[in-house]
């Protein structure tokens, strides 16, 4: 995977929008930034502009050149985003498997969704009925790991709200949500292949036909993709792995799980969910499949 930063040349002001008449929010030194995205010949084609975020995470726009000037230049950095073994917010991975258990006897229903255990910092229905949707598997199953890793972790109703995607202000809030609690990296390339322990939010038409779910693995040679989610198709009616069964009766899918030709490919994801945001939890210790 790569990453994008704009490396500025030269002090420059820094705007709330794409336009050097809106408010001006920042000087900017020179200096190297994270990339967010380019209007390239915007909103002539005297002028480019970038997105980016400043070092205090601050988003604001600059315009990096004017006709023949050019203030900036754009860097490609490869990451290792598998590796989160001295990142402070990570979780070891036994804590998400741990919490697998708590999940098999639960089947799908989109409407009554309850949860194994509580979270603490929200009011969220306990089961019986054992019946939860997409959304709330992901929620309960990292945010209580991510709980019982860390006693100083917060969780809240706005947290709640945005993984159940109760705003249509961001149709891709579960992803927004763990990034901005830092349980997650978001990916900026939505077709980049996945890696372990992705998080993907994805719709299939604009907007409907929503999906929130995890991708255990992906099998370079064949594409093939390892699912972990709640669902009522596929072959599911609870928490399990796509097209291969439930939790309640394959607890771990073996070490080829890849050999399984009815397993879909990433091709296959991405056709499905036109529409889609991937983040990477920041899972450490990763050796379960």
């Amino acid at each position: 995977m790569r990453n994008h930063y704009l490396n500025l040349r030269r002090s420059l002001k820094a705007y709330a929008l794409p336009d050097t008449s809106s408010e001006s929010v920042a000087m900017l030194l020179e200096g190297k930034y994270e990339l967010i995205e380019r209007k390239s010949d915007y909103p002539t084609a005297d002028t480019d502009y970038a997105h980016i975020k400043t070092k205090e995470s601050q988003e604001v726009w600059i315009c990096y050149r004017w006709k023949d000037h050019i203030y900036a230049d754009v860097e490609e950095v490869s990451l290792d985003l598998t590796d989160f073994t001295l990142d402070q917010n990570a979780i070891d991975e036994s804590h998400l498997t741990d919490l697998l258990p708590s999940f098999s006897e639960f089947t799908y229903h989109l409407r009554t969704a309850t949860y194994p255990f509580n979270l603490e910092g929200v009011n969220v229905p306990q089961a019986p009925p054992a019946s939860n949707n997409c959304c709330t598997f992901v929620e309960a199953i990292t945010v209580k790991a991510w709980q019982n890793s860390y006693s100083d972790f917060r969780w809240n109703n706005k947290k709640h709200g945005q993984m159940m995607i109760f705003s249509v202000e961001d149709y891709f809030s579960p992803v927004t949500c763990l990034v901005e609690s830092e349980m997650a990296i978001a990916i900026n390339d939505q077709d980049a292949i996945p890696h372990k322990w992705s998080v993907i939010q994805g719709w299939r038409k604009e907007w409907s036909g929503g999906h929130t779910f995890i991708i255990l693995d992906h099998h370079k040679e064949t594409d093939r993709i390892l699912t972990l989610e709640s669902n009522k198709a596929f072959g599911l009616n609870g928490v399990g792995y796509r097209m291969l069964g439930n939790f309640r009766d394959i607890n771990k899918p073996s070490s080829d799980w890849w050999t399984e030709s009815k397993l879909p490919t990433w091709e296959k994801i991405k056709n499905t969910y036109k529409f889609r945001r991937q983040c990477v939890l920041k899972v450490k210790n990763v050796n379960w499949i």
